[in-house]
């Protein structure tokens, strides 16, 4: 930043930082190329039509039940980045790096799932259709970290080193509750400032590497009985300082045998809030956009 300090504390005056402001906006607006490395699509028309993309060190939340398809989504949203050569780093602390690659090997090869169970046999057509995968997908800078049992300084940790390494710019943490609570008052911490602090060191330490951090929380169970209304923020676990955390806030949801994937941006801190439908194909478990008749 170009601006002076009013003293020797980081503090700004604030026609300091609007010139600072201004001034990038007319760097960006010249050179379009420069905010492109800070902001990917997800891949998903009408869900970036409202959020944008992913923004370096703009918290995405994604909130769902289990068994919605959040993990699916992320799953395509990853293949559309990886695509585009944008660097993923995963951190499957939820389930393990070979359920993430058999939902590949599905929706990529369009293998029904049911047939990535170890006693399925496969016919030639399935051999042949995984191996074009393998071909595809070889070069796709994806990561997976599934070491379970992490505190969020074992990850943050980890993203300086892939984002080092491996050059990675999203990075995606599923799934909150299963990150570690450590800390000396970790007996006395509310559960809800715990886990909003957790929130925000994953999203300060990608913002720190120009990184987006995407956060995969869990829906209050209480919410499926209330009639199969939609999910609102409050039914967020520990919501709170986790909401206040998060830049974006996606609530996710679909109904029993629908093929339609809803979802509800609830928060969205720099722009619009609204609602998106999403085609969901339970065959191969892939999100993508809806079709047009």
């Amino acid at each position: 930043m170009t601006g002076v300090q009013t003293c020797a504390l980081p503090i700004w005056k604030l026609a300091d930082l609007v010139l600072e402001r201004l001034e990038r906006r007319e760097d960006l607006q010249r050179h379009p190329e420069k905010l492109k490395a800070a902001l990917w699509p997800t891949g998903f028309r009408s869900l970036d039509a409202i959020v944008g993309g992913l923004r370096a060190g703009h918290l995405f939340t994604i909130a769902a039940r289990p068994g919605v398809g959040k993990s699916a989504f992320v799953s395509s949203m990853t293949d559309s980045l990886a695509e585009r050569g944008v660097p993923v780093g995963i951190f499957q602390l939820e389930d393990y790096g070979d359920a993430f690659a058999d939902r590949t090997i599905s929706r990529s090869g369009h293998i029904p799932s049911v047939l990535m169970r170890d006693d399925a046999r496969w016919e030639t057509w399935h051999w042949d259709a995984a191996a074009k995968v393998v071909h595809e997908r070889a070069a796709w800078p994806v990561y997976i970290d599934d070491q379970h049992g992490r505190t969020i300084g074992d990850l943050t940790g980890a993203m300086r080193r892939m984002a080092r390494e491996l050059g990675v710019k999203v990075f995606v943490l599923d799934n909150l509750a299963e990150v570690v609570i450590d800390g000396q008052d970790r007996g006395e911490e509310r559960l809800d400032r715990a886990l909003g602090r957790i929130a925000k060191a994953f999203r300060d330490a990608a913002n720190a590497l120009g990184a987006a951090p995407v956060l995969l929380v869990h829906l209050n169970r209480d919410l499926e009985k209330a009639g199969g209304r939609p999910p609102r923020l409050s039914d967020i676990k520990n919501s709170g300082e986790l909401e206040d955390a998060s830049h974006v806030v996606a609530l996710f949801s679909r109904q029993k045998d629908s093929d339609v994937f809803t979802v509800d941006v609830a928060k969205n801190r720099n722009g619009p809030r609204g609602e998106v439908e999403l085609q969901w194909v339970g065959e191969t478990m892939t999100v993508q956009d809806r079709r047009v008749a």
